[in-house]
């Protein structure tokens, strides 16, 4: 991700995130509470893309679009004029990527899940943390970002998967011709 943009301070961020109001959590329409994000941020949203999204949502973990929302609409945020496809990603796609790896609670509580929860929102808007150049801002999200630590999981164990494919491939090769070389002896 570039960071072409300065972004809000992490500090002004997790503030908010402290101040989330328990009702937002009240809410039980995800596809509510995404409407009336998109709609807060001028996005417009076409009927056919929230109703793909409600089918998918089913089965998808949402416990952290309320956090994503609220940080959204948050005024330094809507200064920026999020772009509405980076809007939608974030809410649709690594929202429920996030919450697949902890609840809403180690969000808020956590030091290092809320700023990684803040870091993901910034780089989704092609944003880094104010007084950050996007070197550091990339470093420091690869550092502690929960989903980038799970894609080398899953790519390390599929490599894995790939050479134990290989080896019995080898073992197998070996076998054959070991046993052609007994039949022509």
């Amino acid at each position: 991700m570039p960071f072409s943009q300065e972004g809000p301070a992490l500090e002004s961020l997790q503030h908010r995130l402290a101040e989330i109001p328990a009702e937002l959590f009240a809410q039980p329409d995800a596809g509510a509470l995404l409407h009336d994000t998109l709609r807060m941020l001028g996005i417009p949203i076409l009927g056919e893309h929230l109703s793909q999204w409600r089918n998918r949502a089913l089965r998808e973990n949402h416990g952290l679009l309320p956090l994503f929302c609220w940080l959204l609409i948050a005024p330094e945020l809507i200064r920026s004029n999020p772009p509405g496809p980076s809007v939608w990603r974030l809410l649709t796609e690594t929202s429920p990527q996030l919450a697949a790896q902890a609840g809403v609670r180690p969000f808020l509580d956590d030091p290092d899940r809320r700023e990684e929860l803040l870091r993901l929102a910034l780089a989704e808007l092609d944003m880094r943390p104010a007084g950050e150049t996007p070197e550091q801002a990339q470093d420091r999200l690869g550092s502690i970002s929960s989903l980038e630590r799970a894609r080398v999981f899953e790519a390390a164990r599929a490599a894995e998967a790939r050479a134990r494919e290989i080896r019995e491939a080898l073992l197998k090769r070996k076998a054959r011709e070991g046993a052609d070389k007994w039949a022509r002896e």
